[in-house]
């Protein structure tokens, strides 16, 4: 199969390009022909610490196929709490950030793997959370995941943790699998520019396939006009939030 990935990204903003705290793997646009494709995106949790370090071994640990459901996940996260432990030089903290670090930092974390082989091509989707996943074939969109509505979005999403408090992932952990045809299209979007898109073609009838191109097109304009624009309750359409999109075309 020949994959094509590419991906946006822009922090909060007033905030510094250092203080993004989403992260994506992989961390280059390809082109490439392969019988597997994984990549990943996690939004780490700005009032936690060290959120951006946490979000980004969880989807590196995943593009690197440390775990593929919630068993795996479960096992390889006392790992990954140790990596986030072990990149931290505690002894630079004040008292008050080393007892935050005690509390962890938290993210969520979604993962797409295509393959290919006897059975045709396949998808599958891992999620903890509401970074979201919109799956579209001939300009219409066949899947959006986990969340499917506005309303389901809230200041508190299902996390990951990195301090070895995540108990059971069974309620947290969601998968989803299907085919893909050639020229079928995958975003990765991180809750607020996902919200936002499902505000979009849900309560604005707006076509999703030209919406996805302007967001890659015309990225940081699209953000801007988004983050400026209210909605009837008065909010923002798309909230102040670092913001991160991952597309992947996949062909035969």
């Amino acid at each position: 199969m020949q994959v094509r990935f590419d991906f946006r990204f822009i922090q909060k903003e007033g905030n510094e390009a250092s203080e993004y705290e989403d992260a994506f793997s992989p961390r280059e646009e390809l082109l490439v022909a392969a019988k597997k494709f994984r990549c990943a995106l996690s939004d780490g949790a700005s009032e936690s610490t060290y959120a951006g370090d946490w979000a980004r071994i969880l989807v590196d640990g995943f593009v690197n196929e440390n775990f593929d459901d919630s068993a795996s996940l479960e096992h390889a996260l006392p790992g990954f709490c140790d990596v986030w432990q072990g990149q931290i030089d505690k002894a630079s903290l004040s008292w008050f950030a080393k007892e935050k670090l005690t509390q962890g930092a938290f993210a969520t974390f979604l993962g797409l793997e295509l393959s290919h082989g006897l059975d045709g091509g396949q998808w599958e989707c891992h999620a903890v959370g509401d970074t979201c996943l919109f799956h579209s074939r001939n300009q219409t969109v066949l899947n959006i995941f986990p969340l499917t509505s506005t309303h389901q979005f809230s200041n508190h999403p299902d996390l990951l943790a990195s301090a070895y408090n995540n108990g059971s992932l069974i309620q947290r952990y969601k998968p989803l699998y299907g085919q893909w045809r050639a020229g079928d299209q995958f975003i990765l979007a991180t809750d607020a520019i996902a919200c936002c898109i499902i505000n979009e073609i849900t309560n604005e009838a707006r076509d999703f396939a030209h919406l996805s191109e302007m967001l890659f097109e015309e990225f940081e304009e699209m953000v801007r006009l988004f983050r400026n624009r209210e909605l009837a309750d008065g909010s923002s359409c798309l909230k102040n939030d670092d913001v991160s999109i991952l597309r992947v075309s996949v062909d035969e």
